[in-house]
């Protein structure tokens, strides 16, 4: 049991998820900071926070092209000129988050607008880069609370709830109507 937070979430992180070449990048420099940060004993880092801007852009925009499919890190050196992990530290000082995690919520992105198009499951699963469809239930899951199952089930609902009026049944005109809902105003 670690002390060290980073050092914590980073372990916790290679045992959750499934490693693609870009997890692994992302997890080696989170252990190295996490190492790092217990051996200075939480003292600041000497580690530099010079980002390359335009580096950093193409491989987002790299990313953002390639959604659905694995990308490995070394075709972000190659686009970058980079290291893959000057790549991974730079990244998350620029966006916030690792370039494997940036993927990630592409897909999810991807797939969460392939949902909204009813298309089944193993084929949004499949289209936006996931393994299989446990592992889109997972990824999605973790990211938004939710399977992707209970998501569609939701939003359909919404849909159904939110129809125009020219679809709603016509109006009795005996009785007063249905009563409105009640409020919790005045402490009940």
């Amino acid at each position: 049991m670690s002390t060290n937070a980073l050092l914590s979430r980073a372990i916790d992180a290679a045992f959750r998820a499934p490693l693609e070449s870009l997890a692994v990048d992302s997890l080696i420099v989170d252990l190295a900071h996490g190492l790092m940060a217990g051996e200075r004993g939480g003292a600041r880092s000497g580690i530099s926070r010079r980002v390359d801007v335009r580096a950093i852009e193409r491989a987002r925009q790299f990313l953002d092209a390639e959604k659905t499919r694995v990308v490995h890190s070394r075709e972000l050196e190659s686009i970058t000129g980079l290291t893959r992990y000057d790549l991974s530290r730079q990244f998350r000082i620029m966006c916030g988050t690792s370039p494997y995690r940036y993927l990630l919520m592409r897909r999810l992105e991807f797939a969460r607008e392939r949902i909204h198009r009813e298309r089944p499951l193993v084929e949004v699963a499949f289209d936006a880069g996931f393994a299989d469809q446990a592992h889109f239930t997972r990824a999605f899951r973790s990211a938004f609370g939710l399977t992707p199952a209970r998501y569609r089930a939701l939003r359909t609902r919404q849909r159904s709830s939110a129809a125009p009026a020219s679809d709603l049944p016509a109006k009795s005109s005996v009785g007063p109507g249905p009563r409105p809902p009640r409020t919790w105003a005045h402490g009940r």
